[in-house]
């Protein structure tokens, strides 16, 4: 995907109140906010940076702090889907969405105790994620998702004859439906399937370079 500067910790323009930080798939990017959080902390502190650095000076403090950040992808997120109060916070009457971090993992340890936002937007894996809680639904706990009813969404599994799947034949499934996709892909001509998108998006092909 194309990128340039974020408009969250936007160098030029303040409208970090405004913005959230989500995930997509993992075609383009990881699929888990804590991570991304810690690109864009990385990369905004960067860029503010370079200016000292070209002048042969240090910064006195970092731009931008773990805080902001870890609200980019928690409070903020709930205001921009309109669900303030309801999700993105730990409070009566909101949903039970709950992250349970390991502060005694490798990844962690010593970090959590001293600083655990830090800890979560610096130093964080989905593997450190001891207990996720979903709407009140424990989806994972002790460090394994937990198993799924799938009845209610036969339609969704053709070709799965169980009524409660675990995590392996999840993932085995994945792996099948990937295998024919690829071969789709394989198939497709994807110089046609260039233009065709660079059109959708109504993009001047002329402005694709290689460098500038």
């Amino acid at each position: 995907m194309g990128q340039g500067a974020c408009a969250a910790f936007h160098p030029t323009v303040d409208v970090t109140a405004q913005c959230s930080v989500g995930v997509d798939c993992q075609s383009n990017q990881s699929a888990s906010i804590p991570s991304e959080l810690r690109l864009l902390l990385q990369s905004s502190r960067a860029t503010y940076n370079q200016k000292f650095t070209d002048e042969g000076k240090i910064p006195k403090k970092l731009n931008h702090t773990v805080e902001e950040a870890f609200n980019l992808g928690t409070v903020n997120g709930a205001r921009a889907a309109k669900m303030e109060g309801k999700i993105g916070t730990l409070r009566v009457g909101a949903f039970a969405d709950i992250l349970v971090w390991d502060a005694l993992s490798p990844g962690m340890v010593c970090a959590a105790q001293h600083d655990p936002v830090s800890a979560i937007i610096l130093h964080s894996s989905p593997q450190d994620i001891e207990m996720v809680i979903v709407d009140g639904v424990v989806r994972k706990d002790a460090g394994k998702l937990k198993s799924v009813d799938v009845k209610a969404g036969r339609d969704l599994w053709s070709g799965v004859e169980k009524d409660v799947l675990e995590w392996r034949d999840i993932s085995r499934e994945l792996v099948k439906r990937r295998e024919v996709l690829q071969k789709k892909i394989e198939g497709i001509d994807m110089e046609a399937a260039t233009k065709a998108l660079i059109a959708a998006f109504h993009i001047d092909e002329s402005l694709i370079v290689d460098s500038v």
